[in-house]
């Protein structure tokens, strides 16, 4: 991978995680500092082609399913590992953070299937 490939694979990752931030402030409650605001709200540079045929376009509103799909399952995978801290902490008798807590006391999201309409 090149360097320029590798920088827009950091950002990719810089703006999935403001996107997610974002969204874990809302349900927390929390104020998102503008700069995390507009870092999510930028539009992801594309992927560097790779040379195998795409058997067909993706459908116009699947790019934006797959893009939910992903933070769902980022805030899925924050909400366990928040439990999981809750837990450890009670057993090795630690404070655990009200964020934590709150983020732990979060309904987990229902998984998304793609091929649903």
């Amino acid at each position: 991978m090149d360097s320029t490939n590798e920088l827009l694979e950091t950002l990719r990752g810089e703006i999935f995680a403001a996107e997610v931030k974002v969204i874990l402030d809302q349900r927390l409650g929390r104020e998102t500092s503008p700069t995390v605001k507009k870092l999510a709200a930028v539009k992801l540079p594309p992927r560097a082609r790779s040379h195998r045929h795409l058997p067909s376009a993706p459908e116009q509103g699947s790019v934006h399913q797959t893009r939910k799909e992903q933070l769902l399952e980022t805030l899925r995978d924050e909400i366990f590992a928040a439990e999981v801290k809750v837990i450890l902490d009670q057993r090795l008798g630690r404070e655990t953070s009200l964020t934590v807590k709150r983020l732990a006391a979060m309904k987990i999201p229902p998984a998304i299937n793609s091929n649903d309409p």
